[in-house]
């Protein structure tokens, strides 16, 4: 009897002073979604398109060689207008043929730059498809643009075809484009400037600037990549906060919206910092 209850009382006795001695657990805080990087002003980050084309040796055709023409105007975007030079080239291919060639020709007033071209071709060739070919000297960078214009003579440069050039048109370094829509958070409610941007990062090299505009929400923007399936971090710049913010969470550039317009089909991602 005696020893039964002696074991009890020590029993007891052990429970109690485990419970005395176990610590509390304090709740885990969460993981930050983001590191906080102050600045003083906003990052001048940018795309660099430097690459490694040689000049091409590009001929005229002989003036008597084809049997028609067309003209064509091409203007260069103006981010891509900046690095234009007297030393660039813009010519057009018809089946793996040169059929003209135009230097710089007219800089506009505001800073336009354009290239007036003289196609020459056959009557068998006409309505066949055209590859427009852009070198840039500043760059070293030669533009590929398999283009939807057909060879179509025409009466003149009144009556042209005119055509935008963008570096989304058959660059070499980064053939690969993923269109992003980028949301901010909505609980609680934030929002954006036309100050704010969000930068994309491949293994610390800009490969795209997203920004806002009032036409739509969050910000725009096309990630550049040299292969598909390549993981970028984004940096976003927030104005107010004179800082920008590295999300940890890091998106995949898969050239989601690659043949689509970017305002119809996207990678949307939520900005979660």
């Amino acid at each position: 009897m005696m020893t039964a209850a002696l074991a009890l009382m020590w029993g007891c006795g052990s429970d109690d002073d485990n419970a005395a001695t176990s610590p509390v657990q304090p709740p885990t805080p969460p993981e930050a979604k983001s590191v906080f990087t102050p600045t003083e002003s906003k990052p001048t980050w940018a795309i660099d398109w430097t690459w490694t084309d040689e000049r091409p040796d590009w001929k005229d055709p002989e003036s008597n060689e084809y049997e028609i023409s067309m003209n064509m105007k091409v203007q260069l975007a103006s981010d891509m207008a900046k690095y234009s030079s007297d030393d660039d080239m813009m010519t057009v291919f018809i089946g793996g043929t040169c059929r003209g060639i135009n230097r710089r020709s007219v800089i506009s007033s505001n800073d336009e730059v354009d290239f007036q071209l003289y196609i020459q071709g056959n009557g068998e060739e006409m309505g066949q498809p055209m590859q427009l070919k852009y070198y840039c000297a500043k760059l070293k960078h030669i533009f590929n643009q398999s283009t939807t214009l057909k060879f179509e003579p025409n009466e003149g440069f009144a009556d042209h075809l005119s055509i935008a050039l963008d570096f989304n048109n058959g660059n070499s370094k980064y053939p690969y484009m993923t269109y992003l829509t980028l949301l901010l958070p909505d609980n609680p409610p934030y929002s954006e400037t036309q100050n704010d941007a969000v930068f994309v990062f491949v293994n610390g090299t800009c490969r795209g600037i997203c920004r806002s505009s009032d036409l739509f929400p969050g910000f725009k923007g096309i990630g550049y990549g040299t292969f598909l399936g390549e993981e970028a971090e984004l940096r976003y710049y927030r104005a107010k906060d004179k800082g920008y913010y590295t999300l940890k969470k890091t998106i995949t550039l898969d050239g989601e919206g690659t043949t689509a317009k970017p305002s119809t089909v996207a990678k949307v991602v939520n900005l979660e910092y």
